[in-house]
């Protein structure tokens, strides 16, 4: 009896030890492997190099549906404009956020600054406000259903991209904390989706749904620049030298549009 324990001991022992034995290699290589993973403190170029990453300062939670745009304050800030309700929120260098406007429409599409204020357009058939000093002021009310961009000039103007129809205004300031707009250029498209100034102070606008870019050298005067195979032109940049780039996509104004809810839909 204590021959057989002996004997089926060993015969464990040796099983346990074999199955320990046992392994796998495998190797994890390039950019697409990289990207399978969570990327934490690191950063992964094209060439499926790893390297330090930036370091995350803060992360603030606004606790909105959507966040559509962002822009860098005069201040340092930033200002982020969300959807659903409407809101434009100020985050501090701590990543304290507060909020300094709430629109009567549901989404605030565009956002802007320049050296002294923030601009912000609301939507469906909303404002456009100029916030200084953590005061918001409306400075023009939008004739067009959708504001999808906002583009400040060293002037201290305004140009508006708006969407059905697609058009490009320029607000000017006057006297007495007056502002006065003009039609600066009509696209004859359903969405100006972008803006971009150039600098010898050209308007580059792209559009929807022909993805088409323009370039406008002054008031009803324009050429088209690009045409695109996508039907929107989501991103314009204009670089030092004058070089233009543009991103284009499919689809992101109806889903954007989308986001409007019924009851503001019906009302437009």
């Amino acid at each position: 009896m204590s021959a057989a324990r002996v004997v089926t001991c060993c015969a464990l022992a040796f099983a346990l030890h074999a199955h320990a034995a046992t392994s796998t290699a495998w190797e994890t290589a390039g950019f697409t492997d990289f990207l399978k993973g969570r990327i934490s403190g690191l950063s992964l170029t094209s060439d499926g190099i790893l390297g330090l990453g930036p370091a995350l300062r803060y992360r603030a939670a606004l606790n909105q549906p959507a966040a559509w745009s962002l822009a860098a304050g005069p201040d340092g800030s930033i200002y982020a404009a969300t959807g659903h309700a409407g809101k434009v929120f100020r985050i501090a260098a701590d990543g304290a956020a507060s909020l300094v406007w709430t629109a009567e429409q549901s989404e605030i599409f565009a956002l802007a600054a320049d050296k002294q204020s923030v601009y912000a357009a609301s939507s469906p058939n909303g404002v456009v406000v100029r916030i200084a000093n953590g005061k918001p002021q409306e400075i023009w009310r939008a004739p067009a259903k959708y504001v999808w961009a906002l583009q400040p000039a060293p002037d201290g103007s305004l140009f508006i991209a708006t969407g059905e129809p697609g058009r490009i205004y320029r607000v000017r300031p006057g006297g007495a904390a007056e502002f006065h707009a003009d039609l600066y250029y009509d696209t004859e498209q359903a969405n100006v989706t972008a803006l971009a100034l150039g600098p010898d102070g050209r308007v580059y606008a792209g559009t929807d749904p022909n993805g088409l870019v323009y370039e406008i050298a002054s008031a009803g005067h324009a050429r088209i620049l690009y045409d695109s195979t996508l039907p929107e032109i989501r991103a314009l940049a204009v670089a030092s030298d004058g070089s233009v780039y543009a991103a284009a996509m499919g689809g992101a104004v109806a889903a954007r549009s989308a986001a409007v809810p019924a009851a503001d839909r019906a009302a437009t």
